[in-house]
């Protein structure tokens, strides 16, 4: 598979999809795998450190799993405000969308 992976590196400049990322760091890394295995296991108890060895070393997105909605987490901040009427004690309106995933 290495093998075939840095061959279409070289035509294309791209890591093919069914590659792992195992394949990823031989191909595209001067860091030994010994290297990044340490640094995994002396960051992965603590999630600022873990958070930056993903972000850094891994070169991928942090999911904060804290910060997953759930029904139950929904359903406790339902109020009994009728939908569509701004409440009288309401000063200022405002609206936002997260168009993150």
């Amino acid at each position: 598979m290495l093998n075939g992976a840095l061959a279409d590196c070289k035509t294309t400049n791209a890591i093919p999809k069914e590659s792992s990322l195992l394949d990823e760091y031989f191909v595209l890394s001067f860091v030994k795998f010994s290297e990044i295995a340490k640094e995994f296991l002396t960051t992965k108890d603590d999630p600022e450190e873990f958070q930056n060895f993903v972000n850094s070393w891994l070169a991928d997105p942090w999911e904060d799993t804290k910060l997953k909605t759930n029904a139950e987490t929904v359903l406790e901040a339902q109020t009994e405000l009728e939908e569509f009427v701004i409440p009288e004690w309401a000063e200022l309106l405002t609206g936002g969308v997260d168009v993150q995933e």
